[in-house]
């Protein structure tokens, strides 16, 4: 029986500091965009209506992110994929090429770690989705389960 594709998301805690981090940018945009304003050179106008729509388009990422906060891993039938997550390892793979699932203390605290036949590995840190993490864990190893022809006892 196959289950629906599963999202797990950034927490909100990391959507907040990515808002900030664009509302940064989007300040140092607005000022640049001001000062080219003020010059009058009509290269310089151009310059900084293009640096107010950047400011614009920063504010309006940020605000998506902070809505809809980014998928960092999917899992469905085939496989996981992970997203956002930089130097994770492998990014994706399917779940008759993992050998075992690991639960182990990183530098970003608990990560999940998934072992590839190959010897490569993906680190997922629990702590961009802390609220998920149980429920993350939970569904690998179901869907790892599963893919394998493992059924529960009961």
């Amino acid at each position: 029986m196959s289950r629906p594709a599963t999202a797990y998301r950034l927490d909100q805690r990391h959507a907040i500091r990515l808002l900030g981090l664009r509302m940064v940018i989007a300040a140092a945009l607005v000022f640049g965009a001001a000062l080219a304003l003020g010059v009058d050179a009509a290269a310089a106008r151009v310059v900084g209506v293009c640096l107010g729509a950047g400011a614009v388009v920063a504010v309006g990422a940020g605000a998506l992110a902070l809505l809809r906060p980014p998928v960092v891993v999917r899992l469905d039938d085939g496989g996981y994929r992970v997203r956002r997550v930089p130097e994770c390892g492998v990014r994706a793979a399917g779940w008759l090429q993992v050998d075992r699932v690991d639960l182990e203390l990183g530098p970003m605290g608990q990560t999940l770690v998934i072992r590839l036949q190959s010897g490569e590995s993906t680190s997922v840190p629990l702590v961009l989705m802390p609220r998920a993490a149980a429920a993350l864990q939970r569904e690998v190893h179901d869907r790892l389960d599963a893919a394998n022809g493992y059924r529960p006892l009961a």
